[in-house]
């Protein structure tokens, strides 16, 4: 198994080479989704007690054979000092990583990572997913304890933001994601829990970031509803959720939908 620290200094050098630079577009396929709501909470506090859920409502807009839903939680580190210096990255290391990545993944027929590019309100973010990477490095059952999605946010005044993540539906499967819940034709699938009767599916059973749905027909409504507890949860200033719904027509929008922090409070005694 590659050392933990090597692979660590591979995700740093990915993105943190030439920060927003480079990248000039973003595929879109044609809209057939229409998302009805979604809700994310307000604010999350690592190392609470807290249950949270964030959840998404969608319509499809045609009969569609089958749709990918795709979810990914980031986080931006209270502190960048740990992933100092930063000049030790220099120029061009972000096209030299993702060029072996593309000889590597021409070996095994498979894209081994996802560029995108968000602009929001002034703000401009790239993110840089490389889980299928990893999971040829350490296994795909391990990529789990790994941050294998970063990204890099300019704002209008030129000021970087970092964040990095996880393909999955919330931050430490095994310790915070606790419930997952999707609804369709009146049929409600839970993976985890203690709900549904005993009808609940191991939480094991959901692929991390990811359900398929297939045979949907126009109008046919979707819920899907996600619950974790946040006593071990990173520490972080600030959370985003990434939800993307891939029709096979081209890759669907990225939905970004941001989450403030709650400091911890001081220990008095």
């Amino acid at each position: 198994m590659p050392d933990r620290s090597l692979v660590g200094l591979l995700a740093i050098a990915l993105v943190v080479a030439t920060m927003i630079t480079g990248l000039t577009f973003q595929i879109k396929g044609e809209d057939y989704i229409h998302v009805l709501t979604r809700s994310v909470p307000e604010t999350v506090q690592c190392q609470s007690q807290e249950t949270k859920y964030h959840s998404i409502d969608f319509m499809v807009t045609d009969d569609l054979p089958d749709i990918v839903i795709r979810c990914e939680f980031l986080y931006r580190p209270p502190d960048r000092v740990p992933w100092q210096p930063w000049g030790e990255v220099g120029p061009g290391q972000r096209e030299v990583i993702l060029g072996m990545l593309d000889q590597l993944g021409s070996t095994v027929g498979v894209k081994l990572y996802s560029t995108d590019l968000i602009e929001e309100e002034g703000r401009t973010m790239e993110v840089i997913d490389f889980t299928d990477a990893m999971g040829l490095l350490v296994g795909e059952e391990m990529v789990k304890d790994y941050n294998t999605v970063y990204a890099l946010e300019e704002t209008e005044d030129g000021n970087i933001s970092f964040y990095r993540g996880v393909r999955d539906f919330f931050f430490e499967r095994d310790s915070c994601l606790s419930r997952i819940k999707l609804v369709r034709r009146g049929e409600t699938i839970i993976y985890g829990g203690e709900e549904a009767n005993g009808d609940g599916r191991p939480l094991d059973d959901a692929i991390p970031g990811k359900i398929r749905l297939q045979d949907l027909a126009s109008g046919e409504k979707i819920h899907l509803e996600v619950e974790a507890e946040l006593q071990w949860m990173p520490c972080q200033h600030g959370v985003i959720r990434l939800l993307r719904i891939d029709t096979g027509h081209g890759k669907g929008s990225l939905i970004l939908d941001r989450i403030g922090y709650t400091e911890i409070p001081e220990d008095k005694g």
